[in-house]
């Protein structure tokens, strides 16, 4: 029989191979209950909403996290104009990986990673729309390698040139919602302002224990994107909860 001394270390040895276990197995992103919630529904509205505004072309490309229902991509793609293979979703959980592919509808590219590491691999790549959907803490979780104050600032450095729009999801369950707002609010606006993005308008939803963020941001040079009217993104914001 081990000494507890032994058992102590083998414990400690087993953390590492739990953790990419884990990590291989279990989905980082929202499950499908979630992604079926009304107001998670009209939220996916919304971003597409923003996305088609944006009058993409059939270059132009986004990028979003989701889970193996894919409502969030679809949702997207039926309201944005944008064609499906120029929808990125990546997703570093196997199962969910091999799910989303057996689906089939819309036909995204599902990258096998973190958001992170597909940003780092391809510097070239330039998205009118990134959805950072991770309803999780904004200080990440090491367990699923889910980094969102790098993968902020990072991901200002593959928007388009011209307009372009970063939403995110975050849940306040450990701290005050105003305080959490403000806090993604100043890292949005560093991160844009570092990359010379200028911004064009914020909007924020609290509802439940999330807080969503859309920023929209444009290039000097750039007319100034119109305002928004009546009809769009700022009274549906107001309207749809």
């Amino acid at each position: 029989m081990l000494s507890s001394k032994h058992n102590r270390t083998e414990l400690y040895d087993l953390r590492p191979r739990h953790k990419r276990f884990k990590c291989r197995t279990k989905d980082p992103y929202p499950d499908d209950a979630r992604q079926n919630h009304r107001v998670k529904r009209q939220v996916n509205q919304v971003v597409a909403k923003k996305a088609f505004q944006l009058r993409c072309s059939s270059k132009d490309m986004a990028m979003l996290l989701d889970s193996a229902s894919m409502r969030s991509a679809n949702a997207v793609y039926q309201g944005s104009g944008l064609l499906a293979k120029n929808i990125h979703v990546p997703n570093n959980c196997r199962d969910t990986v091999q799910r989303m592919l057996e689906a089939g509808t819309p036909h995204c590219s599902v990258f096998f990673e973190t958001a992170h590491t597909l940003l780092q691999r391809d510097f070239r790549r330039r998205y009118a729309l990134i959805w950072l959907d991770y309803c999780g803490l904004i200080d990440g979780n090491k367990t699923f390698d889910i980094q969102p104050i790098a993968d902020i600032p990072l991901a200002f450095q593959h928007m388009r040139r011209g307009e372009a729009v970063l939403a995110v999801t975050f849940s306040w369950r450990r701290t005050k919602s105003h305080a959490l707002l403000a806090r993604v609010k100043e890292l949005l606006t560093e991160s844009a302002t570092k990359e010379n993005y200028l911004v064009h308008e914020f909007q924020h939803k609290i509802y439940e224990k999330m807080l969503f963020v859309l920023v929209h941001v444009y290039t000097e040079g750039t007319p100034r994107p119109t305002p928004v009217a009546s009809s769009d993104l700022g009274r549906r914001l107001r309207n749809v909860w």
